[in-house]
């Protein structure tokens, strides 16, 4: 292992190249377990919504109030333009679900703008999904450096502003009690067994965090 990062004169590594230390995370520094949370800044024109109702504008205002107010854990998804196929929004779906029963929020961003969002994915959810294309909290969360792309580092990364795709459960007081950052891009296209493993660590850290915070006794169904 050397503290050279070996790079092609087209900037990419390959895939044969055995990362030294500062290689393994791509000179990225996220923010992890342990850490406190920035306060999440979202606009609600920022929210993606597939179905256009007026009234859905209310529900998005109250949600954007309570993630704001640290009321409730909060579930996050940092999920890239390149990770976006029709079943992990369903896999979402269903997290979404088991997480507002156990007394949490689930937040996805995205780098997608809207309209390539609403044309991937063709049918009405019930998903919290922000626009983040300008990376303003993809950046704050150390998942983002415009001094230091990802396509300089990944094979197949072509877009500047792609971020790093990260799971967080962040507790009422900002506190970030569980952390995943998918440097290898395979989280979201894993097989259903992965996936569950993950989905199965977050139910648990909301879990956990709902008790201690509220001393209210849920539980996992």
């Amino acid at each position: 292992m050397t503290n050279t990062a070996y790079i092609l004169p087209d900037k990419k590594i390959t895939a044969q190249v055995i990362f030294s230390g500062r290689a393994k995370h791509y000179e990225h520094y996220p923010l992890i377990r342990g850490d406190k949370a920035p306060v999440l800044s979202l606009d609600i024109e920022n929210f993606i919504a597939i179905d256009s109702k007026k009234e859905q504008n209310i529900n998005v205002k109250s949600f954007i109030e309570t993630v704001q107010d640290n009321s409730k854990p909060i579930v996050l998804i940092f999920f890239p333009m390149q990770s976006q196929k029709r079943y992990n929004l369903k896999r979402f779906e269903s997290l979404h679900e088991a997480t507002r029963d156990i007394g949490a929020s689930l937040l996805i961003l995205t780098n997608s703008t809207a309209y390539s969002f609403k044309n991937t994915f063709l049918y009405n959810h019930t998903l919290n999904v922000f626009d983040d294309s300008k990376n303003m909290i993809a950046r704050s969360f150390g998942l983002y450096d415009p001094q230091n792309p990802l396509w300089n580092w990944i094979p197949g990364i072509e877009e500047k502003e792609t971020f790093l795709p990260a799971l967080y459960v962040i507790a009422p007081d900002r506190r970030i009690v569980y952390h995943y950052i998918d440097y290898n891009f395979s989280l979201f296209d894993g097989p259903d067994t992965l996936y569950q493993s993950f989905a199965a660590h977050i139910l648990d850290a909301v879990n956990n965090t709902a008790r201690k915070h509220f001393t209210i006794p849920l539980a996992i169904n």
